[in-house]
């Protein structure tokens, strides 16, 4: 089975038209079965009107993905903060390097580079972390 991607760059080619009539059409439903929930014989509107809140809830896993795991991936990670922010480096070096067991010199293998936003009134510049 092939997958297309939409203009999303996510689900299948008309999934925003789909999911823009599910929304449209869960909304009506809702002020429908919330006007009906008024009346004291009608308990059974309170019922469709959750159950319509959770096919809210649950569309676009339906629409825009055909797994909940890619759905929540999609979600997560962060955006590379711009290049044109000023980087003010702090380096974190370990106070001995020697091997605490046998004194041997330590010997460097990587770093790991974190960056953190940073603000000083006026003032936009990215902090970066730079660990042995």
């Amino acid at each position: 089975m092939q997958a297309y991607a939409g203009p999303n760059g996510r689900g299948l080619p008309y999934s925003d038209t789909w999911m823009t009539a599910s929304d449209v059409g869960s909304g009506a439903l809702l002020v429908l079965f919330g006007l009906l929930s008024l009346s004291r014989d009608a308990g059974w509107a309170r019922w469709a009107a959750a159950t319509t809140g959770l096919w809210l809830l649950f569309a676009p896993l339906l629409f825009w993905t055909g797994s909940a795991a890619a759905y929540a991936n999609d979600r997560a990670g962060r955006q590379a903060l711009p290049p044109e922010l000023p980087r003010v480096e702090q380096r974190h070096e370990p106070e001995s390097c020697q091997c605490g067991q046998c004194g041997k010199d330590l010997v460097k293998i990587g770093e790991d580079i974190s960056e953190q936003l940073d603000v000083e009134p006026a003032r936009f510049f990215v902090h970066r972390h730079i660990r042995p």
